[in-house]
C-alpha cells in the first residue's frame, strides 16, 4: 500500500511537468481543434523534434504502470450503470463513477445502495444530489396535485345537478324561442 502511495506521489510530480499536448498550428486555423494529432508533414519541425518547438506525445510522459488509471485516492475507478454493476465491486479496492446516461430515479437508487455499502463516489456529491432530486420529485407531485384539484373542480362545476325550477325555466325559454321561430316561418 505504501508502494502505491509513493507511486501516486510520483505520478502527481510528473503531471506537474507534463506539457499540454496541442495540435501543431491549431491557433492559425479555426477549423483545427486543440486536441493532439501526430505531425506528419515532410518539413514539420515538431515531427523532427527540433529545439524550441512544442513537445510530442511520447511514452516518457506516462505515469507508473501500477497506478495507471487509478484515482488519486489510490482506488481503481469503476463505471456503474446499474445495481448489478455495483454488486460485483469491492468498496475497499474500487471507487465508483456513475454513468452520465443513468436517469435520476435509478441514480438515486444506486447512490443510496453505494452509500450503504461504503463506496467512494467520485463524480457526485451524494447528499447534495439526493436532496436536489427529492425536492424536484416533491415539486412535481405538488404540481400534479394542483392540476388534479383544478381538474376536479371544473368537473364538479360542470356536473352540478339542476334543480326542478331551473329545468322548468329552461323548458319555458325553449318553448318561447320555438314560438318565435314558428311565427317567422309563417
Amino acid at each position: 500500500m505504501d508502494d502505491i502511495k509513493n507511486l501516486l506521489e510520483v505520478r502527481e510530480r510528473l503531471k506537474r511537468h507534463k506539457p499540454e499536448f496541442l495540435r501543431r498550428d491549431f491557433h492559425k486555423k479555426k477549423r483545427l481543434k486543440r486536441n493532439w494529432r501526430k505531425p506528419t508533414g515532410l518539413d514539420s519541425k515538431v515531427r523532427r523534434k527540433l529545439k524550441g518547438r512544442q513537445q510530442r506525445v511520447s511514452q516518457g510522459y506516462r505515469s507508473p504502470r501500477k497506478v495507471r488509471g487509478m484515482h488519486k485516492s489510490g482506488l481503481v475507478q469503476a463505471r456503474v450503470c446499474s445495481l448489478k454493476d455495483l454488486e460485483r465491486l469491492e468498496p475497499k479496492k474500487e471507487c465508483i463513477i456513475i454513468s452520465s446516461t443513468v436517469g435520476a430515479k435509478k441514480k438515486l437508487e444506486i447512490l443510496n445502495k453505494a452509500k450503504s455499502m461504503g463506496f467512494n463516489i467520485v463524480n457526485s456529491n451524494v447528499e447534495a444530489y439526493i436532496k436536489r432530486v427529492q425536492e424536484r420529485i416533491i415539486s412535481k407531485k405538488n404540481k400534479s396535485e394542483k392540476k388534479d384539484k383544478a381538474h376536479d373542480a371544473k368537473a364538479k362545476e360542470e356536473k352540478i345537478p339542476e334543480t326542478a325550477e331551473e329545468k322548468d325555466k329552461k323548458e319555458a325559454d325553449k318553448k318561447e324561442k320555438d314560438k318565435v321561430l314558428i311565427k317567422r316561418e309563417i
